[in-house]
């Protein structure tokens, strides 16, 4: 993983990319790191790659909802971010209060 993040960091895609499908298949790519890698270049599409992989294997994993909302906006994709954010609200009515507070915040561009 700290190979991976490196080679992200280095802007080594290809490398990264190939050494990272397994994972992402094997669901063990979500790690700090990589994210962080892809987070210092900007690349916030990679990380909702990740992220929407792991919750297609686990639906149910709110954090990781609010990890992929987050990525989708920052990306600039406020619409499939407020679309994360409203399915949070159905998996897990508990979270529906802060759901409805990022939702407004993505509504009002704030970062």
């Amino acid at each position: 993983l700290y190979y991976i993040a490196a080679l992200v960091r280095a802007g080594k895609d290809a490398e990264a990319e190939a050494l990272l499908a397994p994972l992402i298949e094997a669901d063990t790519a979500t790690d700090a790191r990589i994210s962080a890698a892809y987070a210092a270049r900007g690349r916030f599409d990679k990380i909702a790659e990740m992220w929407s992989a792991h919750i297609a294997k686990k639906p149910s994993d709110i954090e990781a909802r609010f990890v992929l909302a987050g990525a989708y906006y920052s990306a600039g994709n406020s619409a499939q971010a407020i679309q994360e954010l409203e399915a949070i609200k159905t998996v897990s009515p508990g979270a529906a209060a802060q759901a409805d507070t990022l939702i407004q915040q993505v509504k009002s561009g704030v970062k």
